[in-house]
């Protein structure tokens, strides 16, 4: 679990915080091979506010003891939620939010 927040004089980037939560589970099988999954979830409080929910599965397995072999595999989610748009005409394009 993490917590970080910005700020600074003069205001160039975005005041905010991020808070950053994981948990994970690892299974050993026997006593050269095990089996784990992770989930990570990021909360950026800036402007635009998003939101990242990551899940990872990995499996490791010793064949002996000059060689191992472990494979991982992630995927990552990302929730923008709803967007702020700059007062004033947009120049973006049509399918835009801002647009």
């Amino acid at each position: 679990m993490g917590y970080r927040q910005t700020g600074q004089e003069p205001e160039e980037f975005a005041v905010g915080d991020q808070l950053e939560l994981s948990a994970g589970l690892r299974h050993v099988v026997d006593s050269g091979a095990s089996f784990s999954l992770a989930y990570a979830y990021y909360d950026n409080r800036f402007d635009p506010r998003v939101r990242t929910h990551t899940f990872t599965g990995g499996a490791a397995k010793e064949f002996s003891t000059k060689v191992t072999g472990d494979v991982s595999l992630g995927a990552s989610y990302l929730d923008a939620g709803s967007r702020t748009c700059p007062a004033g005409p947009s120049s973006a394009g049509r399918d835009s939010p801002c647009g």
